[in-house]
């Protein structure tokens, strides 16, 4: 009888003891998960801040321009969009960069958005470059129209303008190359190439600003002018 009473009291035991573990496991996975929470806050804004920062200083190594026309303002914001990154940058910040108003940025971007696929909005009234700076075809084809159209309702044609002809990748960084070995230390514009290449002018901006920053000897000399430094 003493042995039965025995082995009761130990199941007793046993069961008061697992409720003990039980509860023990769900006070640690509640301390667990309050300290995931209070990890991700602390990371998340440190990441935040150090992006912001990064930002900053990205920003702060562009030299501050004056005030442009329009020809200029896209290579202008493209060449800010790049330095920022991934974190982008706000439209006040960039204003106060390059020199205009809050409103042209609002502007140039509520009619580029669609038309440039690398660009995105990535918070409140702030963008980002992501990707290769490509013109949307069927957009610039459709503006190309409505312009020939607008033209022929206004007044008879008297000169048939030339039109820009399409250029291949790899083509147009061989003319646009050769055209800046021959332009010398002087350089050349972006205007005057578009003239001697036949090419776009906002293609050949985009450009500089892009696949040009990366190829080592084209500096910037001038508003819109570059040139080639020889190999050493």
């Amino acid at each position: 009888m003493k042995s039965k009473n025995t082995r009761i009291a130990r199941l007793k035991e046993v069961i008061a003891l697992e409720e003990k573990r039980a509860a023990l496991q769900s006070h640690i996975a509640t301390i667990n998960q309050r300290l995931s929470t209070i990890q991700n806050e602390l990371y998340g804004a440190a990441a935040r801040r150090a992006a912001v920062k990064e930002e900053r200083k990205a920003l702060q190594k562009l030299p501050k321009r004056g005030r442009k026309g329009r020809g200029e303002l896209a290579g202008d914001i493209l060449e800010v969009l790049q330095a920022s990154g991934r974190a982008g940058v706000s439209v006040k910040e960039l204003a106060e960069r390059i020199g205009v108003k809050t409103a042209n940025i609002h502007s140039w971007f509520s009619a580029n958005i669609k038309k440039i696929n690398a660009l995105k909005k990535v918070g409140e009234a702030r963008y980002a470059l992501l990707g290769n700076v490509e013109t949307a075809p069927k957009a610039a084809v459709k503006a190309k129209g409505k312009q020939k159209t607008a033209a022929k309702a206004a007044k008879p044609v008297k000169a048939v303008k030339t039109r820009k002809r399409k250029v291949a990748r790899g083509a147009l960084k061989d003319q646009i190359l050769k055209e800046l070995t021959q332009a010398g230390a002087e350089g050349i514009s972006i205007k005057d190439l578009a003239d001697k290449i036949n090419a776009n002018y906002k293609n050949l901006y985009v450009w500089f600003v892009t696949t040009g920053k990366k190829i080592s000897g084209i500096k910037k000399v001038g508003p819109a002018q570059y040139k080639l430094e020889a190999a050493a």
